[in-house]
């Protein structure tokens, strides 16, 4: 593994990576660093899924999201602003497309929502599917040369 004070210049740990939920599940926490997860030996800090919505928890001062992209399910949540608008009104089965940060809680993989869309056309998750297919071939399982 690279040296900590490198992945700053891996183009990979600044993206919003393109992955199914089965590979987010699968990645180790990096030793140390928190935040910071392992895929093919590479950092990564930030993901993109699309998925739907199969259940919604709002709460007091967060709105919580479970996604499934047919891989597997993970937690999206974002906290509520002061005003208690959370900003995001995803319904029970919408197909939704979420960027943010990756976290473990309670043991397990989450996203932190940093952006949120409702996607109206269902080849959306598909074509989701290929670029994270075709990325993980041609860029994640590539070492990056410094």
């Amino acid at each position: 593994m690279e040296d900590v004070h490198t992945w700053g210049l891996d183009p990979v740990f600044w993206s919003y990576v393109k992955l199914t939920i089965d590979e987010i599940v699968r990645m180790a926490e990096m030793p140390n660093v928190r935040g910071a997860f392992s895929l093919n030996n590479r950092p990564v800090s930030r993901a993109e899924i699309v998925g739907r919505i199969v259940e919604v928890v709002s709460k007091h001062n967060m709105t919580m999201y479970s996604v499934d992209d047919g891989s597997g399910v993970i937690m999206c949540s974002r906290m509520k602003k002061p005003d208690g608008d959370g900003g995001i009104q995803g319904e029970l089965g919408e197909l939704c497309r979420v960027r943010g940060s990756l976290s473990k809680f309670r043991g397990r993989m989450e996203i932190r929502i940093a952006q949120f869309y409702i996607e109206k056309d269902p080849n959306q998750q598909v074509l989701h599917w290929l670029e994270a297919f075709q990325s993980s071939v041609e860029v994640y399982q590539q070492q990056h040369k410094l």
